[in-house]
């Protein structure tokens, strides 16, 4: 599961969690929240790595000459547009929906009556994504205020793509990018502070780069399919010879 703080999730889990074995999540906050308000037992929640397609998602040689942004559930649009305003930088903003998907008081924008002339919208197939992510010289998600891990398939196929992220420090994202490491962190709602980070990594672009090189060796080591498989298959082996001692 992961989105376990949901009203109604975290209603049927204090109703039903006795007949759980096992509930695997990939984020520690909604980890903690299953534990401190749903009440369920802290060897039932298990937290496992996130999984991440790095033979797909994958660094391919191409001039960084733009920058952009991917996705659509609790987005903050409106401070990216913002931030970008005035800044002779080409980002490309990859959505089919230009508002925070589940977030009721966000804001709409028309995309053709507000957008600056340096900013595209379009939502794109995995294939085109890619060459977008690699066209990109660093990729920013930014975020509505959140405890959801809201982000974290954008973040993980840019890293492993090879770019620096810059991010909406939110409460729900918090367990793949590393500050200063493999991306950076802004407050939430921050045009000025989102541009400033915009304009530190396109004006550094050796920071970047060693950024997306740490993204890509994280993930590799902590966030493929591979891994991800493994741990799950740990946890179905646990409750089945948990289950067959509690049988004798």
């Amino acid at each position: 599961m992961s989105w376990l703080s949901k009203p109604e999730k975290m209603l049927l889990l204090k109703f039903v969690q006795s007949h759980i074995d096992r509930i695997i999540v990939w984020s520690s906050v909604q980890q903690k929240i299953a534990i401190s308000k749903a009440g369920i037992l802290p060897s039932k929640v298990v937290l496992v790595s996130r999984r991440a397609d790095i033979k797909f998602w994958r660094p391919m040689p191409n001039e960084t000459t733009m920058v952009c942004s991917v996705g659509q559930e609790m987005r903050d649009y409106p401070t990216l547009i913002k931030a970008m305003e005035g800044i002779d930088i080409p980002c490309h903003i990859a959505t089919g929906e230009f508002y925070g998907k589940y977030h009721k008081s966000s804001k709409y924008v028309d995309h053709a009556q507000h957008l600056p002339s340096n900013i595209t919208v379009g939502k794109l197939n995995n294939v085109e994504l890619r060459s977008l992510y690699s066209r990109s010289r660093f990729v920013i998600i930014p975020l509505l205020p959140s405890e959801t891990d809201n982000g974290v398939t954008a973040i993980e196929e840019s890293m492993a793509m090879g770019k620096a992220v810059i991010c909406s420090r939110t409460q729900g994202q918090v367990d793949i990018i590393q500050e200063g490491k493999t991306g950076i962190y802004v407050p939430v709602s921050n045009p000025m502070a989102m541009r400033e980070a915009i304009l530190y990594l396109w004006n550094n672009p050796n920071v970047a780069e060693e950024m997306g090189r740490n993204g890509r060796e994280y993930i590799v080591q902590n966030h493929s399919l591979e891994i991800f498989v493994c741990q799950v298959n740990k946890n179905i082996d646990e409750v089945i010879l948990q289950k067959q001692f509690q049988a004798y």
